[in-house]
């Protein structure tokens, strides 16, 4: 597994994942309500990467550091293989 650190949106108006330059951003629709918004970010990472996650600090924080399976290079490769992840 590896440690990745990202900042995380809630509320917003879409679920996406952004890479810029080495800065992760995951923008997620629920509201930080009774945990709500951290299991979709953990749904959202599963969904683009097949990979299985966990948040292991800033539960209730908006930067976050996830567990994901896989190495470094896998991860980042699957987070950014979809269409839209690069933010300008």
């Amino acid at each position: 597994m590896v440690d990745v650190k990202v900042k995380v949106k809630a509320g917003a108006k879409e679920d996406a994942i952004y890479i810029k330059d080495s800065d992760i951003y995951i923008h997620v629709k629920e509201k930080p309500e009774k945990g709500k918004a951290n299991k979709s970010i953990l749904k959202l990472i599963k969904k683009i990467t097949g990979k299985k996650a966990e948040i292991v600090h800033g539960i209730k924080s908006n930067e976050k550091i996830i567990h994901i399976e896989g190495d470094m290079d896998e991860v980042l490769y699957l987070l950014r293989r979809k269409k839209g992840n690069e933010k300008n």
